[in-house]
C-alpha cells in the first residue's frame, strides 16, 4: 500500500511499512530535494493505531522546507548559521498538518534562509530537477517541489516571499498554494522575520501537492476554521491577464468548459510589482548581520547593500501606495473573481546553477504585495479574491483535467 491520501481505515501496521517504504525511496533519490530524514516518522505512523480517528491526513507522508521548525528533526535553513540546530517545537503548520495524521517524513531542501529564487546552499549543494537534467526546480521551495515531483512525497509544506512557493511548482508541473495571509499561520520560520520588515509582511507560509486534491486537503488541515469545499465551478468571469502562450491556453481551457472569459490586464500590476521591489530594497537585515560570517557570499552582499538603517519616510509612503493598489485590485476581482497571470518571464524549469533573476519574478511580486491567494499550475498562477483561494483551486482543477 501506498499513502497518498487520507486512510482512516488503514492498520497502524499498513501505515508504518508505507511510510518505510517512503523513507526507503528518499534514500535512494538522487535529487537532493530531501535533505534531513525525520528519525521518528514510522514510529509516528505507528502511533496512529492509538487514535480512534486519526485525522482525514492519516498516513500521509509530508515533507517541509528546511527554514520550517520541525521538532526532533535537524532544521538547518540551509546555513551553516543553523547546521545542526534541532528545535524543540514544530511551526505552527507542520503541528497542524501533524494533528489532522499527516507524518513528517523529511526536511526539504532550498536557498540559504530562503533569501534568493534557488535551491542550493554551502550545507547541502544545489537540489537537481527530479526529470530534466541541467534544470533546476527553482525556489526557494525547490526541494518540496521536486520531492513531489519525484514521487517521493505527496505533500510538502514551503514558504512564499515573492514567489517560491509558485514558482519551483510550476518548473515542477505540481500544484502550488500561495494562501490569502492570515489564513496558514506563518510562525516558525528560521530565523523568525523581524516585526515591521517586509519579509514579515509578505511572506506565508502554504502547501505544495501532487495535486490540487491534496493541496486543498492540506489547506483545510492547516485552516481548520474553514472546511470550505471546492466549488465546482469558479465564479465568473475569468480575467486573461497577460497575452503569454500559456496564460491564453489556459483561458481558451476555461471557456471551453463553459466560462465567461475576458482578456483584460490588470492596470495595478506594474505598480504593485515596483512598490514591492521598492519596500523590500529598504530591509535593513539588521537581524542577520550577527550572523553574517557564518552566511555564504550571496547573503553577505546582500546584508553589505542592505540600508543600515530604516527609511521610516520612504517606508511609510511605499506601504500608503500599497494600501491603495490593494484596494485597487479588490475593485477589479470584484468584478473579475478569477485571474490569470503568468508565474515569471523566464524559461521553465530554469537552467540549473543559479538564481531566478528577481526582476524574471515580477508577476508573483505583485500579487505577494496585492496580498492575494494564488495557485501555480501548468506554468500560470490563478489568482482569486482575498480569502476565497477555493475558488483559485477549483480552477487549477478544472485545468487539471484537460487531456
Amino acid at each position: 500500500m501506498t499513502v497518498t491520501g487520507r486512510h482512516p481505515s488503514a492498520s497502524a501496521r499498513e501505515f508504518a511499512t508505507a511510510i518505510a517504504g517512503t523513507l526507503e525511496r528518499i534514500k535512494a533519490d538522487r535529487s537532493g530535494a530531501v535533505v534531513t530524514l525525520s528519525p521518528h516518522a514510522v514510529q509516528a505512523a505507528r502511533e496512529l493505531e492509538r487514535e480512534p480517528a486519526p485525522g482525514p491526513l492519516a498516513g500521509t507522508p509530508f515533507t517541509a522546507k528546511d527554514v520550517l521548525a520541525s521538532a526532533g528533526v535537524p532544521s538547518q535553513a540551509g546555513s551553516r548559521a543553523f547546521a545542526n540546530h534541532v528545535p524543540e517545537a514544530d511551526a505552527p503548520a507542520i503541528k497542524l498538518l501533524r494533528r489532522a495524521g499527516a507524518v513528517l517524513v523529511g526536511k526539504t531542501n532550498c536557498s540559504e534562509l530562503a533569501l534568493t529564487p534557488w535551491t542550493g546552499n554551502a550545507l547541502f549543494a544545489e537540489t537537481r530537477h527530479p526529470s530534466r537534467p541541467g534544470r533546476s526546480p527553482g525556489g526557494s521551495s525547490g526541494g518540496c517541489a521536486a520531492a513531489i515531483a519525484a514521487g517521493l512525497v505527496p505533500v510538502s509544506l514551503g514558504t512564499d516571499y515573492g514567489g517560491s512557493i509558485r514558482l519551483p511548482a510550476a518548473a515542477c508541473g505540481i500544484i502550488g498554494l500561495r494562501p490569502t495571509p492570515g489564513r496558514v499561520p506563518p510562525g516558525g520560520q528560521l530565523p523568525p522575520p523581524p516585526p515591521g520588515s517586509p519579509r514579515a509582511a509578505f511572506s506565508v507560509v502554504g502547501p505544495l501537492g501532487a495535486d490540487v486534491n491534496h493541496v486543498h486537503g492540506a489547506l483545510q488541515a492547516l485552516d481548520p476554521e474553514h472546511h470550505s469545499p471546492l466549488p465546482a465551478m469558479p465564479p465568473s468571469p475569468v480575467a486573461i491577464g497577460s497575452a503569454e502562450e500559456a496564460v491564453r491556453a489556459a483561458g481558451t481551457a476555461l471557456a471551453d468548459a463553459g466560462h465567461d472569459v475576458v482578456m483584460v490586464q490588470p492596470p495595478f500590476m506594474p505598480a504593485a510589482e515596483h512598490c514591492f521591489t521598492a519596500l523590500r530594497e529598504l530591509d535593513t537585515y539588521e537581524d542577520l548581520r550577527p550572523l553574517a560570517d557564518r552566511l555564504g557570499s550571496a547573503l553577505q552582499e546582500l546584508i553589505e547593500r542592505a540600508p543600515r538603517s530604516l527609511d521610516a519616510s520612504a517606508y511609510a509612503k511605499h506601504t500608503r501606495e500599497a494600501e491603495r493598489l490593494r484596494m485597487q485590485a479588490d475593485a477589479f476581482m470584484a468584478e473579475h473573481p478569477v485571474l490569470l497571470l503568468p508565474v515569471a518571464r523566464c524559461e521553465l524549469p530554469p537552467p540549473a546553477g543559479a538564481p531566478v533573476a528577481f526582476e524574471d519574478l515580477g508577476p508573483c511580486r505583485a500579487i505577494s504585495l496585492l496580498g492575494l491567494p494564488a495557485v501555480a499550475v501548468g506554468g500560470i498562477q490563478i489568482v482569486a479574491r482575498r480569502g476565497r483561494d477555493e475558488d483559485a483551486l477549483a480552477a487549477a482543477a478544472m485545468l487539471e483535467r484537460r487531456p
